[in-house]
């Protein structure tokens, strides 16, 4: 588990090499319950198909959290992780 900061490009950048293999990434992450109502699956879904939210809670303690994977190209999951960045984020 990685915590990464910074900004939304070297995020993205970090993020793809250390989840990079060949062409391809897959990148697991926790999105906090309380920001759900602001995620567009179906956006992230439209910049990389192998992206999936799952239902159930993934972690509690701090906060509810819910596990989101994005697989795909490097430029796929790239794309997939900007425009999340920029639904969750403040």
């Amino acid at each position: 588990l990685l915590e990464v900061g910074g900004r939304p490009q070297a995020i993205i950048r970090a993020v793809v090499e250390a989840t990079g293999k060949d062409l391809h990434a897959s990148a697991s992450m926790l999105v906090p319950e309380s920001r759900l109502w602001k995620l567009d699956v179906d956006e992230l879904r439209h910049w990389c198909r192998g992206t999936q939210l799952q239902h159930e809670v993934a972690l509690t303690d701090p906060m509810r959290c819910h596990a989101l994977e994005i697989t795909g190209t490097r430029e796929e999951v790239g794309a997939a992780l900007q425009a999340l960045i920029a639904q969750v984020c403040d």
